[in-house]
């Protein structure tokens, strides 16, 4: 289930959390993260503006797509988690 609406977002902007594990559509090494949603997006920037930290969570197969609406740049996230589905190589980032 999810949550978005102008509400939603206004909540969250008077939260303090420490971790947000927070669910990604696509995670790009140039675009950063991103939703097929618009609504999703908002809210997801709320999470992570409210956040200490910030744990993207991607399958493999989301890793180096972009979607329509970007959340924000990698560097808002503290660690990524995904799949044994990508090799190494698909781990480090270019120079």
């Amino acid at each position: 289930m999810v949550t978005v609406r102008a509400d939603t977002v206004e909540a969250f902007q008077r939260l303090r959390a420490d971790l947000c594990l927070l669910g990604v559509c696509s995670l790009h090494p140039d675009v950063g993260t991103s939703n097929i949603h618009y609504e999703e997006a908002l809210v997801q920037r709320a999470l992570i503006a409210c956040s200490g930290e910030v744990v993207a969570l991607a399958s493999s197969e989301k890793l180096g797509t972009a979607s329509p609406y970007v959340i924000g740049p990698l560097s808002d996230l503290n660690l990524i988690i995904t799949d044994q589905g990508i090799s190494e190589d698909g781990l480090t980032p270019d120079p």
